[in-house]
């Protein structure tokens, strides 16, 4: 109230910011207090120390020794033996000086005992070894930077703990750099697990297409500078996707030979459907003679939610020179059919480009009628039931639900949130098992098989397609 009252009082105030010590009686206390609420971020950079002489590089556990001689509770009973040792030492270093005295004593007046403090962080020494006894400090550049960024990242809870504050935002520069193909794709997973947490929030930077592609659309965000030199950060947006392609030099999938390139995009909505589409392909044998879907020149991309519309709308496909094939689900019986309809319409409108909408409401209403309920007879009614329309991944977690003597409640008792954990189970596992169970003849029976074939048939021809020339 009186600072207000004082600033109202000022006519046209000229206010700045400035920068406050901390460590000041005043501010101190003030920080102190703040302080706990108030996110620990801890920033893992790229270019970090990477030299053969540096410590970490040769060793990234003697950061780890480092940190805990931070802790006063080892810190004390080290000191206190450095302090009986230094006391016992001095006292014999005296006796031996006085001795010297009675033999020499110019000698012995240039004589003192003096220690130096110990850096305990050079008495404890060890490593992580592999199982053939190779230590770490002779390990790849990439291994030890992956070994420093989990210590990174351990560190970082340890201290979140310690302080007790709510929040860690962890900030890495680059986390595929140096890394071995495979790292990047479980890093960004470990990543995406840290941020679903209530507590934490994850910024990376990359330069990395991959890695780009691996993140949720909404998540991105393309830093670059305007002509004056001003930062500008730009969020999702129709054009968004364009320019990051742009400005991470995407370039068309050409190789010299022109024969191992990938030629052929197939795009679906969700992982789901793509292990529905590979799984089904490898069961049925007439499907794979058609065309294998494990043949290199060919990718399988998952385009579903939020990315489709850019994808469709401005074509990123096209300047990679493939040809594509898109299949996406009709969700006929669902609250919104036939959402990816105009899409559909747009894809069909464009060379070497086809689109379908499943004739069912989805990838798992193909399981067919027959081989459900012969796997889970009296599900449903087959008499007045329209197969195309039904829900099955709901229908077949709410079966296995009901049927696990272990649950305590009903399916419609349970919440939502656990009603779609169920379903997500159940639609991995009809993509993943139960697919490779059903035969040819069901499929044919149930009217399946002919239009899985033409999604196929139209893969094979658009494969041979040759892009290059057109």
């Amino acid at each position: 109230m009186f600072r207000k009252a004082i600033l109202n009082s000022i006519k046209n105030p000229v206010l700045e910011e400035i920068r406050i010590p901390v460590d000041q009686e005043g501010a101190k206390q003030i920080w102190n207090g703040l302080k706990d609420y108030i996110p620990l971020y801890e920033l893992f950079q790229s270019d970090r120390k990477n030299q053969d002489q540096d410590s970490e590089i040769q060793n990234p556990m003697k950061l780890l020794i480092k940190e805990l001689m931070r802790d006063e509770t080892i810190l004390e009973p080290l000191q206190q033996v450095y302090e009986k040792i230094v006391k016992e030492s001095k006292k014999l270093a005296e006796q031996t000086i006085e001795k010297l005295s009675e033999m020499n004593p110019d000698i012995a007046k240039e004589l003192s005992a003096n220690f130096e403090d110990p850096a305990w962080e050079k008495v404890f020494k060890f490593t992580l070894e592999t199982d053939q006894g190779i230590a770490v400090n002779k390990r790849g550049s990439g291994v030890r930077r992956l070994i420093l960024l989990n210590f990174f990242r351990a560190e970082a809870e340890r201290r979140r703990n310690e302080r007790n504050v709510p929040n860690v935002i962890y900030a890495f520069e680059e986390p595929e750099t140096s890394q071995h193909p495979n790292h990047p794709k479980m890093l960004i997973e470990a990543f995406k697990d840290l941020a679903n947490s209530d507590v934490n929030q994850v910024i990376l930077t990359t330069h990395s297409p991959a890695i780009a592609k691996m993140l949720p659309i909404e998540s991105l965000r393309l830093i670059t500078k305007n002509y004056a030199g001003d930062t500008i950060i730009r969020e999702t947006s129709d054009d968004m996707l364009s320019d990051i392609a742009d400005n991470l030099g995407i370039l068309p999938n050409i190789e010299l030979d022109n024969v191992n390139r990938v030629k052929l995009a197939i795009c679906v909505e969700g992982k789901n459907d793509i292990n529905f589409l590979r799984n089904i392909n490898n069961n049925i044998l007439s499907f794979k003679k058609i065309i294998d879907l494990n043949d290199p020149q060919i990718i399988i991309i998952p385009m579903g939610g939020s990315t489709l519309q850019f994808w469709v709308n401005d074509n990123y496909l096209e300047k990679l020179k493939l040809a594509q094939l898109h299949i996406y689900d009709s969700d006929v019986g669902s609250n919104v059919p036939h959402k990816y309809k105009k899409y559909i319409d747009i894809i069909n409108t464009r060379a070497n480009s086809i689109g379908f909408e499943t004739s069912m409401r989805e990838f798992e209403n193909y399981l067919t009628p027959e081989y459900v309920l012969e796997k889970y007879p009296k599900c449903f009614d087959k008499s007045t039931t329209d197969w195309t329309t039904l829900d099955i991944p709901e229908l077949i977690a709410k079966i296995t639900h009901e049927s696990d003597p272990s649950s305590s409640k009903s399916w419609e008792e349970l919440k939502d949130e656990k009603k779609k954990n169920k379903k997500g189970n159940a639609k991995n596992r009809i993509n993943n098992e139960l697919i490779f169970e059903v035969s040819e003849k069901q499929l044919k029976n149930s009217d399946c098989y002919n239009e899985i074939e033409k999604w196929f048939k139209e893969a094979a021809r658009l494969l041979a397609v040759d892009l290059i020339e057109v």
